[in-house]
């Protein structure tokens, strides 16, 4: 090992649970080509085109005291093979900002670590707010990461943070992946109809997610327009969103993946889909948004101000957001017109090319950790 290499450790409970092994063997693998000796603690294990050292844990956060247990453990686990490797600087997600954030970055510095906290979200979708903990988790920060101005922007507003700890760093895009299924190929796989024309809603379902916008707008297009709904409930029932389903008469254009999706399923419905729909009614900054534009889908997203940092009109189309009918319209267009979507499609790779290439963001990260104290 060499003594000059700055050594990194990014630990990451999350992992594959919600994409995250993507971000983190992306900007792994960047950071090694500029002379870092980085190491991930995750979930995860396979083999990857980056060669990064990926040590796996059993990290399981559920709500019950024996995986909550076992989680401490691994997460002390991993803090001590970091410290084995001589790590100087850890990168956490943070999301929620709950007391185990905070138990564990305090127990990082502790362990005398520089901490590089990437915070996705300012207030939890989760769970309620306390303000004071997301203070205590920046404040043993040796610095912070954001992803958009939007959030930047609401973190000083409602924290009342030092400005000067917090940098800007754009989320990576996708591009790299394998190149998209033959479509022929995935609509048999799925068992679907080669008739029909296909929008995709992906990710973990949250009321903050604008699932049911999307279906009250679905009911106003045209009939051979089909939804695809892939990803895990998170604080809503499975058994109500059927029965809204079945309430507005949809069952047959709905088909539903309620589950993990697994890293090959999520590649098959990225290949298959025609538009991708962000119905949001809140969000900071979405992975979905550049999975979707990474693969040149046409994407329709509400007009939140994360999302209009990235899309532009040539790039996506925005609608009102938690309006049903403007969503419509909007769906009804661009799934109507075949030259839209291409040129959509072209343009939004283009841009995710240009504006979040790992390349470029590992380099903003090596300018902020070659830095702190």
């Amino acid at each position: 090992m060499n003594d000059s290499e700055l050594r990194i450790a990014i630990i990451d409970p999350v992992g594959k649970k919600a994409g995250m092994d993507v971000y983190d063997l992306s900007l792994a693998h960047q950071l090694k080509k500029l002379s870092c000796n980085v190491k991930v603690y995750s979930n995860f294990s396979e083999k990857n085109e980056s060669d990064t050292v990926v040590e796996q844990f059993d990290f399981t956060f559920e709500k019950n005291l024996g995986q909550n247990i076992r989680f401490f453990f691994q997460f002390i686990s991993g803090l001590q093979k970091a410290k084995k490797e001589s790590t100087q600087v850890i990168l956490l997600h943070l999301f929620h900002s709950t007391f185990a954030d905070l138990f564990f970055i305090a127990l990082s510095r502790f362990w005398r670590f520089k901490i590089c906290l990437i915070l996705h979200d300012v207030e939890s979708f989760v769970y309620s707010h306390r303000k004071y903990l997301l203070k205590g988790c920046l404040n043993l920060a040796s610095s912070i990461i954001v992803h958009n101005k939007t959030t930047y922007d609401e973190l000083l507003e409602k924290i009342g943070y030092d400005k000067e700890n917090i940098w800007i760093v754009p989320h990576g895009n996708f591009i790299g992946h394998p190149a998209k299924e033959k479509r022929e190929f995935v609509l048999d796989y799925f068992n679907m109809d080669y008739t029909k024309k296909y929008l995709i809603f992906f990710g973990m379902i949250k009321k903050s997610k604008g699932l049911e916008v999307l279906l009250e707008a679905l009911q106003r297009t045209d009939e051979n327009i089909h939804l695809i709904i892939a990803g895990r409930m998170r604080d809503q029932s499975f058994r109500l969103l059927n029965e809204i389903i079945d309430k507005m008469g949809l069952t047959q254009r709905v088909h539903t993946y309620i589950r993990y999706i697994t890293n090959l399923e999520r590649h098959y419905f990225f290949s298959l889909a025609d538009v991708a729909i962000l119905p949001y009614l809140r969000i900071y900054q979405s992975g979905v948004l550049l999975l979707a534009m990474s693969y040149g889908i046409p994407v329709i997203a509400s007009n939140l101000p994360a999302n209009r940092e990235i899309i532009d009109g040539q790039n996506g189309k925005l609608f009102i957001s938690g309006d049903s009918r403007d969503l419509a319209v909007t769906i009804n267009l661009l799934i109507n017109d075949e030259n839209a979507r291409i040129l959509l499609s072209k343009k939004s790779i283009d841009y995710v090319n240009k504006n979040h290439d790992w390349a470029n963001i590992s380099k903003k990260f090596m300018d902020i950790l070659t830095t702190i104290k």
